[in-house]
């Protein structure tokens, strides 16, 4: 994968052009809300972030080692890539545990949590769940600093609190704005910039 990785880098490099990764989280709406309610933070951080994605038989495309590289590489990569781009701190260190076997069709590296250690002191859990229920929702992200505290749920809301006072709700009304239209704008915008 690393080898892989270094091959992208020096193509993009030798052609001089822009690259997108398509990390989508980052530019969805309610995810600007918290990166801006923690800016200019003292402490370091404690994010909580789970994906309970449900179960994948082992011929899904993720398991394919050549198109779906496993599911941390295919799908929980995002999930380390929103606590990265929440904490804007290099990370100094990774520790994963997977559930241990069991005689269900359940796949034990499915389920894994991810602990992750930044440079500036912040922490990042991440728990890959595919055994979990489906009717309990997908995606939920804590955020923690500077007597701050915020919550973002499916895309469908973000509630921030600061000290002692009042939540502040954002919600997606109708359509759950998953930072797929902004993130090909500002693809598309950096292109005509370059131009």
């Amino acid at each position: 994968i690393e080898v892989e990785l270094n091959r992208v880098i020096s193509a993009q490099k030798r052609s001089g052009n822009i690259l997108m990764i398509g990390y989508n989280r980052r530019f969805s709406p309610l995810a600007l809300k918290i990166k801006d309610f923690f800016s200019g933070r003292c402490q370091p951080m404690l994010i909580k972030y789970r994906g309970n994605v449900g179960y994948r038989p082992p011929e899904h495309w993720l398991h394919d080692p050549i198109d779906g590289g496993g599911v941390i590489l295919g799908e929980a990569c995002h999930y380390i890539d929103f606590c990265r781009w929440i904490v804007n701190s290099p990370i100094s260190n990774v520790e994963t545990k997977s559930l241990g076997k069991s005689n269900t069709k359940l796949i034990a590296e499915d389920n894994v949590t991810i602990n992750i250690t930044f440079k500036d002191g912040s922490l990042a859990i991440i728990n890959y769940i595919s055994n979990g229920a489906k009717g309990f929702g997908n995606e939920r992200c804590e955020a923690h600093a500077d007597g701050k505290s915020a919550v973002w749920e499916d895309f469908k809301f973000v509630k921030l609190v600061k000290d002692l006072g009042l939540p502040k709700t954002h919600r997606n009304r109708i359509v759950l704005k998953k930072g797929y239209y902004e993130e090909l704008n500002a693809f598309f915008q950096r292109i005509k910039k370059e131009d």
